[in-house]
């Protein structure tokens, strides 16, 4: 089954996020997705919402950069080098993304800084910076490497959730069979950059009236 999985939100448990919890089901379902991987800043996220797939993950800030962590990975240390972050999500069964690798204003991490296999990255990231010039680099960066493009929309507020997401053929919508998916490189990117402050409004107006 092919899936639509927006793999990077925010919600209010992050610092920055105003996501709430109870607002997903209603926009997942506008925004056509199947689902979702919550990625609160150095705070995992493992709970289930009622009729969404949602994926456990956590967005790691390690000393290079930051590092999503997907599956069952628990709580994971700020702070370690990307390599030992790495290292402990797969430790742990999980999968190991680049976020916003190339973005210029936030902290991305260079493939070249990692010595450990990584499992994919994000090569659609809604907020980067400059949109275009992070795609096209990270799409390099993909196929030198040999690993399958992630989209993520890098949502804190509901509106932009779903602008980019993660299409991944799996067995079923199970957490195991979607990592199994991605290890065996069924995933890829879509989306784009999230659009100006006028469309958001109009999107955040038109999920105001369906919450």
């Amino acid at each position: 089954m092919l899936l639509k999985i927006d793999i990077h939100i925010h919600t209010t448990n992050s610092p920055d996020g105003s996501v709430e919890i109870e607002q997903i089901p209603t926009i997942i379902k506008m925004k056509g997705l199947d689902g979702i991987a919550i990625t609160d800043h150095d705070r995992f996220f493992n709970e289930e919402i009622n009729g969404v797939i949602t994926i456990p993950g956590i967005e790691v800030s390690t000393k290079e950069g930051h590092l999503l962590g997907l599956g069952d990975v628990g709580c994971i240390s700020p702070g370690l080098s990307v390599d030992e972050t790495v290292r402990t999500i797969h430790s742990r069964g999980g999968v190991a993304i680049l976020a916003h690798p190339y973005d210029v204003v936030r902290g991305g991490i260079r493939p070249s800084q990692v010595t450990e296999r990584l499992d994919g990255i994000e090569t659609i990231n809604s907020k980067a910076h400059p949109y275009s010039l992070t795609k096209y680099l990270a799409e390099k960066a993909s196929k030198r490497l040999g690993i399958p493009t992630f989209g993520g929309s890098d949502s804190h507020i509901p509106e932009t959730i779903g602008d980019a997401y993660t299409c991944i053929e799996s067995r079923s919508g199970s957490t195991d069979d979607i990592v199994h998916a991605i290890r065996r490189g069924n995933a890829y990117a879509r989306g784009g950059p999230s659009g100006s402050i006028s469309q958001l409004k109009r999107v955040g107006a038109n999920i105001g009236r369906r919450l």
